[in-house]
């Protein structure tokens, strides 16, 4: 096998090709099978990443936290200042 496969149906925006060993994983937790020497995921789990990808892409990377223990709910961008 090759160490870099191709995946048939990529999520829209996604990366088209993967390493082996990630394919393999993939195929091992029964999201995915190898087809013609290609990755291809099931239906219903393209609609999981397809959803996974789109929110990872519209928070814009920016990363949120809790803001002390005596609050939980509290969140704070980078950058914000916490009194």
């Amino acid at each position: 096998m090759s160490r870099i496969i191709e995946i048939m149906n990529p999520i829209e925006g996604g990366k088209r090709y993967t390493t082996n060993k990630r394919a393999l994983d993939f195929v091992r937790r029964g999201i995915a099978r190898i087809e013609k020497g290609k990755l291809l995921f099931s239906e219903e789990n393209q609609i999981q990443r397809q959803a996974e990808f789109e929110f990872r892409k519209n928070r814009g990377n920016v990363l949120w936290w809790n803001g002390n223990s005596r609050d939980p709910r509290a969140t704070y961008a980078p950058g914000q200042k916490r009194s």
